[in-house]
């Protein structure tokens, strides 16, 4: 007998696995498709009614549980309230998640949308701050990706990518239920391109593994059941079939395994064998199976019969096989079986009529077998064309949201830069208008002093010479009356006369002396006043004058006074000053000050 065709196989196992496990990484048990959202998430929903992150939350749990059923239409209401929400516009992860789940539920409806819309959520899932949620999004997106290319192209080297990239994301995520699942995907992958050996190694350790102890094993032993039987291990694959057998939940799956374990003793030879398993359970199988199942078992046992001369009863078989597959084509690979072994058994009976009759029969399935092929092969190539439209098209849409978003960035900082040159200019121009004010201030205040000391200059020079003048007026005077007094009388108001001439001359000179003098050292008086409190106001004009560098002889023209006067003015300021060593130069010690 020869083995049933990997790519009729295919649909048996994709329908085992592939809609049950891709979408939703938290329960995968089957439910029915009319299942009613229980009232615990609805009261979810109706308790979280703003428009916010937990609104959000609520119609994921609601989403993910009608996904988990497998009721995708049911969840398209919700996804779309859900991506309504102004809360979602704003947030790349929900937007993400929305493509997501729309892509995921399209899968089977329309494929290009779907697939585009897969491939902008992977492209959102990639622009996003990795965080454990957005890592558990990314592996279910590319989980999708990896179905989508294997169900509607055949694409294996790009599902097998995407799984693995689906596998790598979980590498440090560590969820086991999702591990279990992307794994499981994987070896199924393995199965799908015949790579039987690695899908033994993946199976076997998904079994082997402690932490997958609670999940369901049922696909895994019926697919690894099913890669053993193809490498013809035939013992190896009947275990596993059994442990399939025993461990299934639904009549479906379990007629599936006894389906693969009551035609196994075929390979081996042992045809009695065969048809006493089928025939004990084939009127179960037929009645409860579906038709893959059912007509697959017919073969075999139609083949068996022929193998053990039993050609009518193979005939008869044969040809309720070929009335359970019916006119579909979708079963045309069974019926090419069927319809082969019928024309060899013509052949030995040497009934020409009957096999002229199969043959154009056979050339009919043949035929449309081969077209489908055919159109599969343009469809893969048409799929592959719009896909790598798709991609472009999205690559064109990334790099034009990029340019915008460049010129955006451009333009505001662009913006920013004019903003703060202006703000610079401004700042310069306020910092160099108060440095104006500020001179004005100060050439202000200056003015203002200098025309304070003016005024005071010019008031004490009134004062003095106020004072003057009533000196000169007295002095006036009491020589206008020196007319009528004696000679001694006379010499005595010219005495005191000049004395007072003398003292206005000394008062004027020495107040503009220290006037003049204190300009240009404002701090000589104070200075030696701290350390010498002592000295007298005539005392510190010597001193201002010695510090001038003035000789004796003009020291003693300026004090109206002799020389040998100054010199004892000198002696008695070097005493005052404790300079009692002859050596100690008074000018040098008053340079200090």
């Amino acid at each position: 007998m020869r083995p049933i065709p990997a790519t009729a196989n295919s649909y048996i196992l994709m329908a085992l696995m592939v809609l049950s496990c891709l979408f939703c990484p938290f329960d995968t048990t089957a439910q029915n498709p009319n299942s009613i959202v229980p009232d615990s998430l609805m009261q979810l929903l109706h308790k979280n009614r703003d428009d916010n992150e937990k609104r959000a939350e609520a119609f994921t749990k609601v989403i993910d549980f009608l996904f988990d059923a497998r009721c995708y239409e049911q969840a398209i209401p919700y996804i779309d309230e859900l991506e309504n929400s102004d809360f979602v516009g704003q947030d790349a992860y929900y937007t993400a998640l929305c493509d997501f789940y729309r892509g995921a539920a399209l899968l089977f409806e329309n494929s290009k949308e779907s697939f585009r819309l897969l491939k902008r959520a992977e492209q959102e899932y990639l622009m996003m701050k990795k965080t454990r949620k957005s890592e558990i999004l990314g592996m279910r997106i590319y989980s999708a990706l990896g179905s989508h290319y294997f169900e509607n192209s055949k694409m294996l080297p790009e599902s097998f990518e995407c799984t693995q990239k689906a596998l790598d994301i979980n590498t440090s995520l560590k969820d086991d239920k999702m591990s279990f699942i992307i794994e499981s995907n994987l070896g199924l992958g393995y199965i799908m391109s015949d790579r039987y050996e690695d899908a033994v190694a993946a199976y076997k350790a998904i079994l082997a593994n402690p932490k997958y102890a609670t999940f369901r094993k049922y696909i895994s032993n019926f697919n690894l059941g099913y890669a053993y039987k193809n490498l013809q291990v035939l013992d190896s694959a009947k275990v596993y079939f059994e442990a399939a057998y025993q461990m299934a939940t639904s009549e479906q799956d379990s007629l599936r395994a006894l389906g693969e374990l009551i035609v196994l003793p075929y390979f081996k030879g042992e045809y009695e064998g065969v048809i006493d398993g089928i025939e004990s359970h084939l009127e179960e199988i037929i009645r409860n199976g579906d038709v893959k199942t059912s007509g697959s078992v017919l073969y075999v046992l139609g083949a068996t019969y022929h193998r053990v001369g039993r050609l009518d009863d193979a005939v008869a078989t044969l040809e309720h096989c070929l009335e359970l597959c019916g006119s579909e084509s979708t079963y045309d690979w069974i019926k090419q079986m069927a319809l082969e072994k019928l024309k060899g058994i013509a052949t030995i009976r040497k009934e020409y009529q009957k096999f002229w009759e199969i043959q154009i029969l056979l050339d009919s399935v043949n035929d449309r077998l081969q077209k489908e092929e055919r159109i599969g092969k343009l469809q893969q190539l048409q799929l592959r064309h719009e896909y790598e439209e798709i991609e472009a098209q999205m690559k064109f849409e990334r790099d034009m949201e990029r340019i915008k978003e460049t010129r955006k960035n451009v333009v505001t900082f662009s913006i920013i830069a004019v903003l703060l040159l202006a703000i610079i200019l401004t700042l310069i121009m306020l910092n160099r208008k108060n440095i104006i004010l500020k001179a004005k201030q100060a050439e202000k205040e200056m003015l203002a002093d200098e025309l304070e000391g003016k005024k005071q200059e010019l008031v004490s020079k009134l004062l003095s010479q106020t004072k003057t003048n009533d000196t000169l007026n007295d002095i006036k005077e009491q020589l206008t009356s020196m007319e009528d007094m004696d000679e001694d009388e006379k010499r005595d108001i010219t005495a005191r006369s000049i004395k007072k001439i003398n003292e206005v001359i000394n008062a004027n000179s020495d107040k503009n002396f220290d006037y003049y003098f204190l300009q240009v050292q404002p701090k000589f008086y104070d200075n030696l006043r701290k350390d010498f409190p002592d000295l007298t106001l005539g005392e510190l004009r010597l001193c201002a004058l010695i510090k001038l560098n003035m000789n004796t002889k003009d020291i003693a023209s300026i004090n109206n006074i002799t020389i040998n006067g100054v010199k004892v003015a000198r002696y008695r300021l070097r005493k005052k000053l404790g300079l009692n060593d002859a050596s100690d130069n008074l000018s040098d010690f008053l340079a200090n000050y």
